[in-house]
């Protein structure tokens, strides 16, 4: 078999997936757009972070080799030491919240915490990926 031969069925059976799991339910469908929803949302806050970091760390005086090595250890750091690190602070048990509002109410509504810290876990990555695509074409 050769490769566009199963990469169509591949492609073909994600589409039919797709397809199912948004006709078939309600549900499905909700879980679907939350997705895309998070997926785009967070793509929108990490680019413009990630040109600004690759920007900073393009150089090469002391504090832009500082930028890359810092953007070079977030981007190795665990995606749930970072959800944890948010969850400790602005959670409903956080200690910023327990300084700022009320017990049991988070500072930051769920859907944009979610979007901030999934944007934060992507935008180092992006930016190490540019650097390295400058560093290797242009």
């Amino acid at each position: 078999m050769n490769r566009s031969l199963i990469f169509g069925l591949c492609a073909a059976g994600w589409v039919g997936l797709l397809a199912w799991v948004v006709l078939d339910s309600r549900a499905g469908a909700m879980g679907l757009r939350n997705t895309l929803l998070l997926g785009g949302g967070s793509a929108g806050l990490a680019l413009p972070l990630a040109v600004m970091i690759w920007m900073a760390g393009t150089g090469k005086s002391l504090a832009s080799r500082g930028v890359l090595l810092a953007t070079v250890v977030v981007a190795a750091m665990p995606g749930w030491v970072m959800i944890c690190a948010w969850d400790a602070a602005f959670g409903r048990l956080g200690w910023i919240t327990a300084v700022w509002t009320s017990r049991y109410t988070a500072v930051v509504p769920p859907w944009p915490a979610a979007l901030w810290v999934h944007a934060n876990m992507v935008a180092p990555q992006i930016a190490l990926l540019l650097h390295f695509c400058q560093s290797r074409y242009g």
